[in-house]
């Protein structure tokens, strides 16, 4: 869990659940206030483990609120969801990479999205993604699954400094399982999305943004998303098999709802 970069975050000190929730509804009203362009967390500490627990655990925990939550011993990081709208960016985006993996031979039931999955380093820690892939090698089959091999964070635009500190945790505790991460920050207001690819380098085992696009329901500044194959399904590619590639007409699909 990384907080340095949360701006005008809400920080509590935990008294009730009703309150944090009252807590949930009071930021979400401002952020409608700011065109969805504000601040989106809440920084509580002094968690009770049961109250730790629920919010890991269960969706509804904040009154039907959506939001993802990370952890570390007794304090949490809470990420409202804000609106249909980025809910349908992370589906549309999903829905595309999908489509794209298929077309570059991978087979269709080998693709695992393991959704929000709590990861935990150890067991006084934890976090969850907006989605995450899974290639067979690391699913689980009945049991914990391994480290996801691409990770998708997302969040309103002003939120993408924090993004950026959460790939750092992703690529550091996962100990490199983690190969890329994509962060997506909605800009609502002006329909716009920027996407940012994330990748570890070999070498100085330090995160770089390998890839930057903007994207609305009609453009895109880059004519396309690549991701490594050997990367995303943790083996290299067969004969018929290459690298994942999201061209124009599937980047803005992920805007389209804007």
């Amino acid at each position: 869990m990384t907080i340095s970069s949360v701006p005008n975050r809400v920080s509590r000190t935990f008294s009730s659940l009703q309150a944090l929730r009252i807590d949930a509804h009071n930021v979400l009203n401002e952020l409608s206030h700011s065109n969805y362009n504000g601040n989106q967390y809440i920084l509580v500490q002094e968690l009770p483990e049961d109250i730790c627990t629920l919010l890991d655990t269960d969706r509804n925990a904040l009154d039907g609120i959506s939001f993802r939550f990370s952890f570390r011993d007794r304090t949490g990081l809470i990420k409202l969801i804000p609106t249909y709208n980025h809910h349908t960016c992370i589906a549309n985006f999903i829905h595309q990479l999908t489509f794209a993996m298929i077309t570059a031979g991978y087979p269709f039931n080998d693709i695992q999205w393991a959704g929000n999955t709590t990861f935990q380093p150890t067991s006084s820690e934890g976090k969850q993604p907006d989605n995450c892939f899974l290639p067979p090698s690391r699913q689980g089959y009945g049991g914990q699954p391994g480290w996801p091999t691409m990770v998708l964070e997302a969040a309103v635009s002003e939120s993408l400094p924090q993004l950026r500190e959460e790939v750092k945790w992703w690529f550091e505790n996962s100990e490199g399982a983690v190969r890329i991460v994509l962060l997506l920050g909605v800009e609502q207001a002006e329909r716009t999305v920027f996407l940012e690819k994330w990748e570890q380098s070999e070498v100085y085992q330090s995160p770089y943004m390998a890839q930057q696009v903007k994207i609305t329901p009609s453009t895109a500044d880059e004519a396309s998303l690549c991701l490594s194959f050997a990367a995303l399904f943790d083996r290299a590619p067969g004969l018929a098999e290459r690298d994942v590639v999201l061209d124009t007409q599937g980047l803005v699909r992920i805007a389209a709802n804007l």
